[in-house]
């Protein structure tokens, strides 16, 4: 790779580079490392002068000033660097040489999302956020171990790398991290796992969530699958002589109110596959596969029928 110098075209009054030979800049000889970076102004290529590195064109024009220590990820209109060896962290700065942020982040990540307002930056502490990057502010606080993209508004996010919750686009936790996975808001609600510590089982159960951060339904017997907008699916996994059995019992919709859907489907199930524990917010009820609510007295005698 030849040595580069600046130098101002005389026909636009631009500054460029070209080699100390006076030959035009060729990206594939001269970029360093031959890496480019795909930006709304196009592919921009890093050039290094005199120990000091910036971005140029195909052409060789400057379109970041050459005067910085390290540049390490590239944005559509911004990018992550370190103007001299001894500050301490990254800052996130504007193409024409603007600030964004202070040296103070030790990485600054892509966020993947849709209208790539967003970056991710971490701090020392290895917490993380989301920062606009056309104003500087932070719009998720710097409090988290992992981040999960916005999706219909809602991100997921981790305290610990085990447990998640959900933040909205205004960066308000909307759902407490005390989930198994990503929560993933597919229109109004989210399917989620959690452990159930009041049973003393170790086995997940099935919420739906909504984005008031409620659990608007519960499945202890098995999974809740998705099966249109705002509606699912409960299904119960009952295991008999050592083998499972699933029973798909009744679909659940969603909303409002939360009602039951009965199901139209007609079969001939044993009680025990009949009966499902629901919670809608702060009322309990087990239902059989019709979305009849069953008296105590039923409850108390299928209890005693499960214990044999």
């Amino acid at each position: 790779m030849s040595d580069l110098e600046i130098y101002t075209n005389s026909k636009d009054h631009r500054q460029y580079v070209r080699t100390t030979q006076k030959e035009p800049f060729i990206p594939e000889e001269h970029a360093l490392y031959h890496i480019s970076y795909e930006t709304k102004k196009g592919k921009l290529y890093l050039a290094k002068v005199n120990g000091k590195v910036g971005l140029v064109n195909r052409k060789g024009r400057i379109i970041v000033p050459i005067k910085y220590h390290y540049i390490d990820r590239v944005f559509d209109n911004c990018f992550s660097g370190i103007e001299d060896a001894d500050q301490k962290g990254y800052a996130l700065i504007k193409f024409d040489g603007t600030r964004i942020t202070d040296f103070v982040w030790k990485h600054i990540f892509p966020a993947k999302d849709k209208d790539n307002n967003l970056v991710i930056v971490e701090d020392y502490d290895f917490k993380s956020g989301y920062l606009n990057i056309h104003t500087g502010e932070i719009i998720v606080p710097v409090e988290y171990a992992r981040l999960m993209p916005f999706e219909n508004g809602m991100a997921s996010v981790s305290t610990d790398y085990v447990h998640w919750g959900s933040v909205n686009e205004k960066g308000k936790q909307i759902v407490e991290p005390t989930y198994l996975d990503p929560i993933k808001f597919d229109g109004d609600f989210a399917i989620a796992t959690r452990y159930d510590l009041s049973q003393r089982s170790f086995l997940p159960v099935y919420v739906v969530l909504s984005k008031t951060g409620a659990e608007v339904a519960k499945n202890s017997y098995g999974k809740i699958n998705k099966v249109a907008e705002n509606a699912f699916e409960a299904v119960a996994e009952i295991k008999r002589y050592g083998f499972a059995e699933t029973e798909h019992l009744f679909f659940l919709k969603a909303g409002d109110n939360c009602t039951l859907v009965k199901e139209e489907r007609k079969r001939s199930m044993s009680p025990r596959k009949e009966a499902l524990l629901l919670s809608f917010e702060t009322d309990r009820y087990i239902i059989n596969s019709k979305g009849v609510k069953l008296s105590n007295k039923e409850i108390t005698a299928r209890v005693k029928q499960e214990l044999g």
